[in-house]
């Protein structure tokens, strides 16, 4: 009898679905590993849903890494926002801790920028917007939360394939209470490091927007300011204390430019904050997206003079084609004193059509498809769980 109450206020108790376990997901294939994880792309059995699963050895782990693995599920569990990578599942099974996220199936920022360096092109500068103006606003939500993402880079920004950006792999960001404004650890990469975290004064709100800057610039540039070839990490520190950086190709507007070397600026206090970041971009995305339609519809009803001589030249050699082959002088009637009467006129047409540019899809597919990066379609790459964590 009291085990029939017990199971009785189990059930009352468990309002909610039991926790979900390995066999509710088929595993696809590796997509990323790390120090003690890998992810995976994954299939949902329950609804089909492509989703990446990240795996998480916890038997290995200290409590301070443990720790840290929970704290990302909670960091994922308090993010709601459409340019964060959303938090799906998360349970604990044998020695792994797995993470389930959202998929994002056009890979991630840095595949898409080895891409265009290989093509040797750039992207226009309203697609550097468009993926700037969102990643700016995913960081503004998460420092509204009070989290630091504290790993900002191309790797850890992912793409739909609606041109949709979501920023992920959440692992190294610190949940800060309202009294803590440092995190006092190195975390992160060094090319993207700020030069205070690199002295040790610790990682605050405005090492974030250094890292923001690093990505703007880099999606102007294609590459990292501070990477060079054969650099080892005292000189990369060297050049990052000193921001010894490259300008930005000409091509690019002088507010982006400003923006991005405002970001990288040395001094974190000289560094605009994200509200004024984001405003700004918003407008810029807004403004440049408005000026390419205004070119696309301008190159509509323009002619060119070429394409007019082209196509008279076209056409000339079809009608002396013609009358080579004895097309042009076609018998139409008899006249009255018996000699045949020829249409001299030129029957002959000219069926070529302008032309005009296409619409770039709305949609970045593994290769931005809206970019000047190529339209070819090369499957997506990567999901949200970013490069493996840990």
């Amino acid at each position: 009898m009291e085990g029939k109450e017990d199971d009785a206020a189990g059930e009352r108790k468990g309002e909610e679905a039991p926790p979900a376990r390995m066999d509710a997901y088929d595993i696809m294939k590796p997509i990323g590993k790390g120090k003690f994880a890998i992810v995976y792309r994954a299939q949902r059995k329950s609804d089909g849903a492509i989703v990446a699963l990240k795996k998480i050895q916890v038997d290995d782990m200290d409590q301070k890494q443990r720790d840290k693995c929970l704290k990302e599920v909670r960091l994922l569990q308090s993010l709601d926002h459409p340019n964060i990578i959303r938090y799906l599942d998360s349970f604990i099974e044998g020695s792994e801790l797995i993470i389930v996220v959202e998929w994002a199936a056009a890979g991630d920022l840095k595949r898409q920028l080895r891409k265009a360096l290989e093509k040797q092109t750039h992207f226009e500068e309203r697609v550097v917007w468009k993926y700037f103006s969102q990643i700016a606003e995913a960081i503004a939500h998460m420092h509204s939360r009070r989290i630091m993402h504290r790993d900002l880079k191309p790797a850890n920004i992912f793409l739909t394939l609606n041109g949709q950006v979501k920023v992920g792999d959440l692992g190294l960001g610190r949940a800060m209470s309202e009294h803590t404004m440092e995190a006092h650890s190195k975390v992160g990469t060094p090319l993207y490091m700020s030069p205070e975290v690199l002295r040790g004064g610790g990682y605050d709100w405005k090492s974030d927007i250094w890292s923001l800057g690093c990505l703007l610039y880099e999606l102007a540039m294609l590459k990292s300011p501070f990477k060079s070839e054969g650099l080892n990490l005292y000189s990369l520190f060297q050049k990052i204390s000193r921001g010894d950086y490259q300008p930005l190709p000409d091509f690019y507007s002088e507010d982006l430019r400003n923006l991005a070397y405002a970001m990288i600026r040395t001094e974190a206090q000289e560094r605009p904050d994200i509200a004024e970041i984001v405003r700004f971009a918003q407008k810029m995305r807004y403004m440049t997206t408005q000026r390419a339609a205004q070119l696309r519809e301008q190159r509509k009803r323009e002619v060119d003079p070429r394409e007019v001589e082209a196509a008279a030249e076209v056409s000339a050699r079809a009608a002396a084609d013609m009358v080579s082959k004895g097309m042009s002088g076609m018998v139409v009637a008899d006249d009255r004193d018996g000699r045949e009467r020829t249409d001299s006129r030129d029957h002959s047409f000219m069926s070529r059509r302008r032309g005009s540019s296409p619409d770039p899809r709305d949609h970045p597919d593994p290769n931005l498809a809206d970019a000047k990066v190529g339209d070819d379609d090369g499957g997506g790459g990567g999901g949200g769980g970013g490069g493996g964590g840990g």
